[in-house]
């Protein structure tokens, strides 16, 4: 139990570290995003200014590279969500959102969304809802029949 504890602390840190390492000197910290597939000890990360996706194991001590995405066409990543059922990685870019299979990193699917507010995406249940900030709906992946749907901006 606390060997886990140590080696999440150390992946922290070493991910702070390689991303201060590369940032410019008058820019703040990215915003990062991470997210955990504790069953096959691996932990997601994203650098929100970048459009690439990492995996690390964390086995036995130090995090180790284990997988990232490669060719994406995104220059962003604003959310990413793991369906751990499917062993599938869903990307929120900016310019859409990507399918990627969990343990490899490779491409699946690509979902041109012309949803420009969505800041978040949720699985929920067999469909992908991405949400603006406030929480609202602003699009949806059907995953039965992956087909990509932008809603209509209301009228405030």
């Amino acid at each position: 139990m606390l060997n886990r504890y140590i080696s999440r602390y150390l992946l922290a840190l070493f991910v702070l570290l390689a991303l201060s390492a590369c940032k410019p000197i008058d820019d703040g910290l990215p915003r990062q995003l991470m997210t955990e597939w504790s069953e096959k000890h691996l932990i997601f990360v994203a650098d929100g200014r970048m459009g690439k996706v990492r995996s690390y194991f964390l086995g036995n001590g130090a995090p180790v590279l284990f997988a990232q995405t490669r060719g994406v066409r995104r220059t962003s990543v604003r959310d990413l969500q793991l369906d751990a059922n499917l062993g599938q990685l869903w990307v929120l870019g900016d310019d859409g959102v990507s399918l990627h299979d969990a343990k490899t990193l490779s491409l699946r699917k690509y979902f041109p969304v012309e949803a420009t507010d969505a800041a978040t995406l949720s699985i929920n249940g067999d469909r992908i809802v991405l949400l603006d900030q406030a929480g609202d709906e602003v699009g949806r992946i059907d995953g039965r029949t992956t087909v990509a749907v932008a809603l209509p901006t209301r009228a405030y």
